[in-house]
C-alpha cells in the first residue's frame, strides 16, 4: 500500500510528493559509502568507552581508599604530635626542676607554657626555699623516684631496672 503526501506550494496549492518507503530509504542509506564510513569512525570512537568506565570506576575507587587512609594518618599524626609536646614539656620541666636542685615536692610548682616560663619559676622556687631543697615528706626506706623515671616509665612503659 502506497501512501501519497502533500506539500502546499507557493500558491497555495497542495502537489503531491514522491514519498519513500522504508526500504527504500535502508537500501539508500546502505548504498552509501560515506554514510557507512561515517558510521563506523563514530561507533569506533566509543568502542573503548565500557573499558574506560571500568577503569574510572577502578581509580575512583582506590583514591577514595587512599584518601580515607590520609585522614586516618591525620589523625594519627595529631595524637603524635600531642604526644611529643607533653614529653618535650615534661623534659623541660626536669631539665629545670635538675637545673635549680628543686626537690620532687617542689616539681608541681614548675609551670608554664614554655621552658623560658619553667626556668624562671624553679629559679624562683629556689631562691626561696633553703637550698632549693624541700623537707622530704617520705619515709625511710621508700625509693626515689625523681619526675625522669616517672617520664621514661609513663613513656617506654618499663620499669627502673
Amino acid at each position: 500500500m502506497t501512501q501519497k503526501f502533500y506539500v502546499k506550494n507557493s500558491s497555495d496549492e497542495y502537489e503531491e510528493v514522491k514519498a519513500f518507503k522504508k526500504e527504500d530509504i535502508d537500501q539508500i542509506v546502505g548504498d552509501s559509502k560515506w554514510f557507512t564510513e561515517r558510521l563506523e569512525r563514530e561507533r569506533g570512537k566509543f568502542a573503548d568507552y565500557d573499558e574506560l568506565k571500568s577503569k574510572a570506576e577502578k581509580l575512583e575507587a582506590a583514591s577514595s581508599e587512599y584518601e580515607s587512609k590520609i585522614a586516618d594518618l591525620s589523625e594519627q599524626q595529631k595524637g603524635y604530635d600531642a604526644k611529643i609536646k607533653e614529653a618535650v614539656a615534661r623534659a623541660d620541666k626536669i631539665e629545670a626542676i635538675s637545673k635549680y636542685n628543686l626537690s620532687d615536692e617542689l616539681a608541681e610548682f614548675v609551670t608554664g607554657d614554655t621552658k623560658e616560663e619553667m626556668l624562671k619559676r624553679a629559679e624562683k622556687l629556689s631562691k626561696n626555699t633553703s637550698s632549693g631543697v624541700a623537707i622530704s615528706k617520705k619515709e625511710v626506706g621508700e625509693p626515689d623516684e625523681t619526675p625522669f623515671h616517672k617520664m621514661r616509665r609513663e613513656l617506654l612503659g618499663d620499669s627502673d631496672d
